[in-house]
C-alpha cells in the first residue's frame, strides 16, 4: 500500500474535480457578493460627491450675486461710537 488513501484512480480524480468545482463556485459567489458591495459603496460615494458639488454650486451662485462693495461701504458708513477719532 503506497498511499494512505486507497481509492481507485478514477474515483480520486472525480473527488478532486468535485472539490475544485465546489471551491470555484464558493469563490465565484464570494466575488459576486464583493462586487455588489463595491457597487453599492461607489453609488453612495457618487451620491455624496454630487450633493457636495450641488452645495458648492449653490454657494458659488450666492457669492456671485452678493455685492461685497455695497455691503462694505454700508458697514464703513455706520457710526461706531466705540472708536475714538483723533
Amino acid at each position: 500500500m503506497s498511499s494512505m488513501i486507497s481509492l481507485p484512480g478514477g474515483l480520486l480524480v472525480a473527488a478532486l474535480l468535485l472539490i475544485a468545482a465546489l471551491m470555484l463556485l464558493y469563490f465565484q459567489r464570494l466575488k459576486i457578493k464583493d462586487q455588489k458591495a463595491a457597487k453599492a459603496r461607489v453609488a453612495q460615494v457618487r451620491e455624496s460627491i454630487q450633493l457636495n458639488r450641488n452645495q458648492l454650486d449653490k454657494r458659488h451662485n450666492y457669492l456671485n450675486t452678493y455685492n461685497f462693495l455695497a455691503y462694505n461701504l454700508n458697514e464703513v458708513l455706520i457710526i461706531q461710537p466705540e472708536i475714538a477719532v483723533r
